[in-house]
């Protein structure tokens, strides 16, 4: 007899759907805290399809903003959650943002694409194709 789980991941696969795998990178940025960093090209939107558009801008209830904004560590009052072009500088900001664009980097990733860590586990991987997607990522993520 499939256990449950084996159920539910050929429901998935046969409608399509792409199960995240939060294991596979460990986590981006290092050191401990949930953190989630998203990068596009701000001047082109055109790498954006209009579901990531929402993944990128919306601050409504049930957001990827949102949810960032409630589970994200604090950092001087301030979830660590960024949203950044791939030319942002960020000698200014928490170095662990830096480790996670260079693991990017030496993973291949070409924006638009996301990041994200809790201290002991993480993503990083393309941006999701929707809301729902990404939410999909960062929760489990986030409740460790």
């Amino acid at each position: 007899m499939k256990s449950l789980a084996s159920i539910m991941l050929l429901v998935a696969l046969a409608s399509g759907c792409v199960m995240p795998n939060v294991n596979h990178s460990g986590n981006p940025f290092g050191g401990g805290g949930y953190r989630v960093m998203i990068v596009h090209e701000s001047g082109d939107l055109d790498d954006l399809t209009p579901e990531q558009e929402v993944i990128v801008f919306s601050t409504a209830a049930g957001s990827v903003r949102h949810y960032c904004e409630l589970h994200c560590a604090q950092n001087n009052n301030d979830p660590d959650f960024r949203i950044l072009d791939p030319d942002s500088p960020l000698d200014r900001d928490d170095p662990c943002f830096t480790k996670a664009k260079l693991a990017a980097e030496k993973k291949g990733l070409k924006p638009p694409y996301m990041a994200v860590g809790n201290g002991r586990r993480g993503w990083l991987g393309p941006l999701p194709p929707d809301t729902q997607a990404a939410l999909a990522i960062l929760k489990p993520l986030g409740s460790e």
